[in-house]
């Protein structure tokens, strides 16, 4: 019997005869890595020989890791298998699941067997597997299937949170990829995500392929009678579009979307903000693009949102809006709130405004006027925003509205100034003090109030008055428009009243405090004016991707987007330290709460309130399809139209500019290049160069000179140095032995840019002048002088000596406005650095030079064409008879000879090698 016994049990522990055998279409549906470790993990063979699952079934499945050492060949598999979540509550946890169908009157399901396929779930570095059973009512044979939502609302918050996908028709969504869009900002797009998913998969899966490749290397060269076989490992798996994740996003959204709407209409407050914007209405698109004008929303004092609607008007269209808080507040026995911030129709001269009627539920709120709206109704007065004084202006008018407590201003200037004496700074004045104590400071730990009504009006009538008459920038344009800023003040005089703090009414609330220097700071927290829901506004427009959404998408964005800040002001407000949890669903605070208070005796999250029932109020979309007589929208996130709606998105995927450079960019030349190159590599003596600035490297623009050079002179005629010395050409030619001294001044004339009509002058360039620099400078181009032949002459045997000068030009080469030069560079230009490019076609200068006396600010010299004969590139016979040079006294003769000399032997060298260097250029 006991052999009988034990023959059968090994028959029901029979393992499959085929390792990769898998039930129903589960081989088309699982990785071909995964086949043979999943059949032998869930399933063996029964009685009859037919696959079915185990005992003791796991929730999740992980596939053996690879071995340590290989003495044969690997495969792939247990290098790339994926883990398996095998979801099946009814098998698992023995829960009653019971059928939906009202005919079936709550029967209960019974196990219908696996599921016939298996789903791939997109998770943050890889892909895992997802299985599931069919459940089946045994009254009208339904079927269900375990991950659908009816199974999973059946369930406990515990239980239910342990199936963390998100299915869709094609893909299904781990919820850890979903929580990264959840925190909407700057840059945190869909297109972003999908970025940062490829790259966590493509790095996994290299990493992956590493391993197993480094593995079969090791048997690449081991000896065998036949070689070893490899097999390549599986492709990577593609990750969806970012359409397809925000789709999965909405999705997560319209299954807590009864829990966001209770959320929202179980927000209170006793002093209230309302505004509107029209930003956020463009977004929208579909059939109801166009219909809606403005987005009105309700704020309390912590900066929460009471309610959002998108409307078709601003008038009687919000009256539906406001029953609906007044019924809220009524419901919920809260009392009614005190103060309403608006933005319009604060006041009226006789009777009860239309605003103040619409809150007739309200009969004692005191509706006040926001003061930065009213300062931007001043500010219209102004003839530019971009005026000098228009933010001088702003300021006055603040200041003119209100003022700072003389309390809390003293004990922050006390405890600035013992912050500072602990730095170690001096004693400062009050004046002094005050200029340290920034406007954050002032905003943290001061309070403020206003004036009153007749401080105000007259402080701010001589504020306008002074500067209708004084208010002039530098230019003398006038700040304000007087004819429109009159008719301004008159007409926003009677809102003064308006903007008064209400009395006995708390405008500031105390949220703790820090100590400076010593002494304790209170910060505090103002309740006054609309900001806020001008930063919720910008925010929700943020908050919805993309340029355009159609009515479903818009309405999920914008009641995720409502309830997230609305958590966010919560946590905020609180006075007490902040708790370190961060969370948004309430829904899973509230069970952890009431289980932990039910087995320890107090609640896990002291600050967390629960939300009330949802009050029926219509928000965003659905308030204006009411308002515009429309069915309201199917929120069901089981419904065809609705997966059609989720898809229908308008979401550009914008590619990064890159870095390629413009095929227009082609202004680098090759004269450029190669006077870098000469200027890097023919340095100037260190005593003439040594504290000179860097030289332009500008291209030029000239007429293209001859490629074929001019034959040296043996005669130049040396040109004025001013105090920064001109690079020199790259043909040098050797200087004259006997050079005419010309006057130099340390301030040289700005030549003009203006191109002459001449012919391209020689490259021979000059020498410099050894002249002292505190002397006059002859004109660049004189006037009805000789042009010089461009065949040498015959050097001079009797060189004049010439002072050096201390300091020399700077090498300029700044270009002109001029056609593209020739590979042959210009000859240098005289002018330093610092002042405007002269030409590059230097005037010839006189044989006979006259120096004349020149100003240190001499004017700018004409460069156009004089009435000279043109030179031709033909080479003149030498001159046997230069011009005699002016006088030069006997002391100079004798005490710069030797220095001229070796001077000159210098500079043919190096001009010698620039040449060499400029022919080898052109060679290449």
């Amino acid at each position: 019997m006991e052999r009988g016994k034990n023959k059968r049990a090994s028959k029901l522990n029979k393992e499959p005869e085929n390792p990769a055998e898998l039930p129903l279409l589960w081989p088309q549906t699982v990785p071909q890595q995964d086949r043979k470790w999943v059949s032998e993990a869930l399933f063996r063979v029964g009685a009859k020989g037919k696959l079915e699952l185990r005992d003791n079934l796991q929730l999740w499945y992980h596939p053996p890791p690879p071995a340590l050492l290989y003495h044969q060949v690997p495969g792939p598999d247990r290098f790339f298998s994926q883990s398996l979540l095998l979801w099946m509550p009814y098998r698992l946890w023995k829960v009653r699941l019971q059928c939906i169908n009202p005919a079936c009157n709550g029967r209960q399901l019974s196990g219908g067997g696996l599921h016939r396929r298996v789903r791939q779930v997109l998770d943050i570095d890889r892909y895992y597997n997802l299985a599931t059973e069919t459940l089946i009512c045994t009254g009208c044979r339904s079927s269900y299937l375990s991950w659908s939502q009816t199974i999973l609302q059946q369930l406990d918050l515990a239980h239910r949170s342990e199936f963390r996908v998100i299915l869709t028709r094609r893909y299904a969504c781990d919820i850890r990829v979903i929580r990264l869009l959840c925190e909407r900002s700057l840059g945190n797009g869909p297109v972003r995500i999908i970025g940062q998913l490829k790259e966590n998969h493509s790095e996994e899966w290299l990493q992956r392929v590493a391993r197993y490749t480094s593995e079969c290397a090791a048997f690449v060269t081991s000896s065998g009678l036949l070689p070893p076989c490899f097999q390549e490992p599986p492709k990577l798996s593609t990750v969806p579009s970012y359409k397809w994740l925000l789709t999965v996003y909405s999705q997560d959204i319209l299954n807590r979307l009864e829990d966001i709407k209770a959320s929202i209409t179980s927000t209170y407050g006793t002093i209230l903000k309302m505004d509107s914007t029209k930003k956020i209405t463009k977004k929208l698109t579909g059939p109801a693009k166009g219909t809606a004008q403005w987005l009105t929303s309700v704020g309390n004092e912590s900066g929460q949102v009471l309610i959002s609607v998108l409307t078709a008007n601003e008038g009687a269209g919000l009256d539906l809006m406001a029953a609906g808080l007044v019924n809220r507040y009524q419901r919920a026995g809260v009392d009614p709130p005190v103060v309403l911030y608006v933005d319009c129709g604060c006041c009226k001269e006789v009777g009860e405004t239309k605003l103040k009627s619409r809150f007739g539920g309200w009969p004692d709120i005191i509706v006040r006027l926001d003061i930065w709206h009213f300062m931007r109704r001043l500010a219209a007065g102004c003839t530019t925003d971009a005026h000098q004084l228009y933010p001088t202006f702003m300021s006055c008018i603040s200041s003119c509205i209100f003022e700072w407590d003389a309390g809390d201003v003293g004990l922050l200037r006390k405890a600035k100034r013992e912050q500072l004496a602990q730095q170690g700074w001096p004693p400062l004045t009050e004046k002094e003090l005050d200029r340290r104590l920034t406007k954050e400071e002032l905003a943290l730990h001061c309070r403020r109030k206003t004036r009153g009504e007749e401080t105000t009006i007259r402080l701010l009538s001589q504020l306008i008055g002074e500067l209708m008459s004084k208010g002039n920038d530098a230019l003398g344009v006038p700040l304000l428009d007087s004819v429109r800023m009159q008719h301004i003040w008159d007409v926003q005089r009677r809102h003064v009243a308006c903007i008064q703090d209400p009395p006995n009414v708390a405008l500031y609330t105390e949220t703790g405090s820090i100590t400076k220097g010593g002494v304790v700071l209170k910060t505090y927290r103002c309740a006054r004016g609309s900001t806020s829901l001008e930063s919720f506004h910008c925010h929700l427009n943020r908050f919805i991707p993309g340029n355009s959404a159609n009515s479903l998408n818009f309405q999920v964005y914008l009641l995720e987007g409502l309830n997230r800040w609305n958590q966010d002001r919560a946590a905020a407000a609180v006075v007490k330290e902040p708790s370190p949890l961060r969370t948004y669903t309430g829904e899973l605070v509230h069970f952890v709460n009431d289980s932990f208070l039910k087995v320890f005796g107090k609640k896990l999250v002291t600050a967390f309130t629960p939300p009330g029932q949802y009050t029926g109020e219509l928000i965003g979309v659905q308030y204006l399809l009411r308002q515009n007589n429309e069915p309201l929208q199917d929120m069901c996130s089981t419904s065809e139209t609705m997966s059609e709606l989720l898809e229908d998105l308008d979401v550009q995927d914008l590619e990064d500019e890159g870095f390629a450079e413009s095929a227009n960019d082609d202004g680098i030349i090759l004269a450029d290049l190669m006077i870098s190159d000469v200027a890097s590599l023919s340095e100037p003596p260190e005593a003439l160069f040594q504290c000179l600035p860097v030289p332009s490297l500008q291209p030029a623009l000239q007429p293209v000179p001859s490629l074929q050079p001019a034959p040296p002179s043996l005669q130049p005629t040396p040109q004025p140095v001013s105090s920064l010395q001109p690079v020199p050409s790259l043909q040098p030619a050797p200087p004259s032995l006997q050079p005419t001294p010309q006057p130099v001044s340390s301030l040289q004339p700005v030549p003009s840019l203006q191109p002459t009509p001449q012919p391209v002058p020689s490259f021979q360039p000059a020498p410099p002048s050894l002249q002292p620099a505190l002397q006059p400078v002859p004109s660049l181009q004189p006037a009805h002088q000789p042009v010089p032949s461009f065949q040498p002459a015959p050097p001079s045997l009797q060189p004049t000596p010439q002072p050096v000068s201390s300091l020399q030009p700077v090498p300029s080469l700044q270009p002109t406005p001029q056609p593209v030069p020739s590979f042959q560079p210009a000859p240098p230009s005289l002018q330093p650095a610092h002042q405007p490019v002269p030409s590059f076609q230097p005037a010839p200068p006189s044989l006979q030079p006259t120096p004349q006396p020149v100003s240190s600010l001499q004017p700018v010299p004409s460069l156009q064409p004089t009435p000279q004969p043109v030179p031709s590139f033909q080479p003149a016979p030498p001159s046997l008879q230069p011009a005699p040079p002016p006088p030069a006294s006997s002391s100079q003769v004798a005490g710069h000879q030797m220095v001229n000399i070796s001077f000159f032997y210098l500079k043919c060298n190096v001009y010698s090698k620039l040449y060499t260097m400029f022919l080898f250029c052109i060679i290449i």
